[in-house]
């Protein structure tokens, strides 16, 4: 999946072009190069990708600048939060004759309202008015005021992130900026959040030097409340499964430690994607949880426990799989009222009969060209009573194609395997018409009626470019997603449907990536500059978060990605769609996150 959107695939594309070979006499110059990380010296190669990654090496004054007010936000993020009471140093971060509009939430419009919670809403129109206040006392009030909002109660707990998304040098020397401002508040009886999108103006005289913000005002914010005294969730992992040896000698350390002493030598890598998944292993109607593991650790099976403890089951059930496994589906796929298990791994599609109480056992291995297989995913797509396999595949062994990072025809084959009873599967990939674009490095795929004609249609979520709709027409399908407006470019992850608006149509969201850096970089005019602007526009898409597809009723979707406020919600990996306070309505939980990091700023 595209990690680094800039820095790493076209720091891939310079070196390539460089050449890969090296003289003999730059090889003996490696060992005495004067530059260094800690007591390593660094190679040539090492010095000149040092270079191409430094903004001010390589024209990129936005970067520049961002890294100059990184610490500038970062004081105003303290000052806001109360983590600082230096408000002497506003006049390090500020000019003096500063103009500030109006930060606070004072107006808005309510558009939740319960007994224990209240959601207000406000645009461009309401939201940081164009009422502006002159120097900076008064932008200090301000500020003030925006800090005793947020701490309205005594006993809050306050944090502020601030990132920068936008960034434009203007001919005269300002710098306009787009900031996401996000405040968490906290107390034993209550929880908040305000989220506000901030245009901000600065001075930046010399490159060396911090800039100062010149002026600064709001535009459109969301702030939550609720009366709630403990949050909706709380971590019962420890609780859970923590009395299992596995949970604490296998489970309790990360890849890094792995690696040093399984490795590759079993085929363990870095950058692999293992899933979970839930169901009643053993028939007696609690949700057990299975965990994928990379290669060479055992996957893990834990049985839910009626005082509710989780025990480890894996080896006396069977399932201690030591493939790598990116994903597994409990799914009753011979009818007989128990849920089977499947595992994608390196070395196929496994297929596992439940016996219910006394394990599983292997009854199938569906073969595949490739091994990077991710998302699995059953539906009876050809209305004969079973449930049929899809497959999803990312990498392909041999790509048929060069590999294009916003259009990429070049991944492994997706494959959709018919049940014809008896444990015996099919291939039917090609006969069901789902050959259609499936080279495009898939990573999630959904099954959903979206024109309520009866049967089940197919959602594909594409690493590196647009996705795929495919329509079943009697068993046979047709690729739509172009005629149906439910065309998404971008780092495809997960997608999940529900009928949100509650009209009577299965709607569509889709987990992407969202990069801070990405947005402002790809926003720049020499970014890409032989590129036409149908391609710079992908790029942006690419970085600006996770997408929303209302379903028209009519065979087509409208983009509410912006509308429904639900595009920016972290580096997503999966998102599902799901009623948390059973109210009704369906509801978005979005899991993100990175390699963990002390620097999180990007994302």
């Amino acid at each position: 999946m595209p990690w680094l959107l800039t820095g790493l695939v076209l720091l891939a594309m310079l070196l390539y072009s460089t050449g890969c070979k090296r003289s003999r006499k730059e090889e003996q110059l490696e060992a005495t190069s004067p530059l260094a990380i800690g007591s390593v010296p660094l190679t040539r190669r090492e010095q000149e990708t040092a270079r191409l990654l430094d903004p001010k090496e390589t024209g990129w004054d936005t970067e520049v600048f961002a890294e100059q007010a990184g610490p500038q936000l970062d004081l105003l993020a303290a000052l806001i939060s109360g983590e600082s009471e230096a408000w002497h140093t506003l006049h390090d971060l500020v000019a003096e004759d500063i103009r500030a509009g109006l930060l606070r939430a004072d107006e808005g419009e309510t558009v939740i309202e319960t007994t224990n919670l209240r959601v207000m809403r406000a645009g461009d129109a309401v939201s940081g008015q164009d009422v502006f206040q002159d120097g900076l006392a008064s932008f200090e009030e301000e500020l003030k005021g925006l800090r005793e909002d947020l701490h309205h109660r005594p006993e809050n707990r306050v944090y502020v992130s601030l990132k920068l998304v936008g960034t434009n040098i203007l001919e005269d020397g300002t710098v306009r900026t787009t900031i996401l401002f996000n405040a968490k508040m906290r107390s034993p009886s209550s929880r908040g959040q305000v989220r506000a999108r901030w245009s901000c103006d600065w001075l930046w005289p010399e490159v060396s030097a911090p800039p100062l913000i010149q002026s600064i005002r709001a535009r459109g914010f969301e702030s939550v409340h609720s009366e709630r005294a403990e949050p909706w969730f709380s971590d019962c992992t420890q609780a859970a499964f923590g009395k299992n040896a596995s949970f604490a000698n296998e489970l309790g350390f990360g890849m890094h430690h792995w690696l040093q002493r399984v490795g590759r030598v079993n085929g363990m890598l870095y950058f692999q994607r293992h899933g979970i998944a839930v169901g009643d292993a053993n028939g007696d109607g609690l949700d057990d949880v299975y965990v994928c593991q990379p290669a060479g650790l055992p996957n893990k099976l834990f049985l839910h426990q009626p005082d509710g403890t989780a025990q480890d089951a894996s080896a006396e059930f069977g399932v201690d799989w030591l493939d790598n496994t990116a994903s597994a589906l409990f799914v009753d796929l011979d009818n007989d009222g128990d849920q089977d298990l499947v595992l994608a791994t390196f070395e196929g599609t496994r297929v596992l009969e439940n016996n219910t109480g006394k394990g599983f056992r292997p009854v199938a291995r569906l073969a595949s060209a490739d091994y990077d297989l991710h998302a699995l995913s059953a539906a009876d797509y050809d209305g004969d009573g079973d449930l049929d396999l899809y497959v999803t595949v990312d990498f392909s062994l041999s790509p048929k194609r060069p590999f294009l990072y916003h259009d990429a025809n070049d991944g492994g084959r997706n494959q959709l395997f018919r049940n014809d009873g008896a444990w015996k599967f099919v291939e039917a990939t090609e006969q069901a018409g789902l050959e259609v674009n499936n080279a495009r490095h898939s990573l999630a795929a959904a099954w959903e009626d979206y024109d309520n004609d009866g049967d089940q249609d197919l959602y594909i979520a594409n690493d590196y470019g647009k996705n795929c709709l495919y329509r079943n027409d009697g068993g046979r399908f047709s690729q739509v997603a172009e005629r149906a407006g439910a065309v998404d470019y971008g780092s495809g992850m997960s997608v999940s449907w529900a009928d949100y608006d509650r009209d009577g149509w299965m709607d569509l969201y889709v987990g992407n990536m969202f990069s801070s850096a990405g947005s402002r970089i790809t926003s720049q005019e020499n970014f890409l500059p032989q590129s036409k602007h149908p391609v710079r526009a992908l790029y942006r898409r690419f970085v600006r978060g996770n997408s929303c597809f209302r379903n028209g009723g009519d065979g087509t979707f409208s983009e509410t990605s912006d509308r429904s406020g639900a595009t920016t919600a972290g580096w997503a990996w999966s998102s599902v769609f799901t009623d948390l306070d059973n109210d009704g309505w369906e509801d978005l939980f979005v899991a993100n996150g990175y390699i963990t990091t002390p620097d999180t700023g990007d994302l």
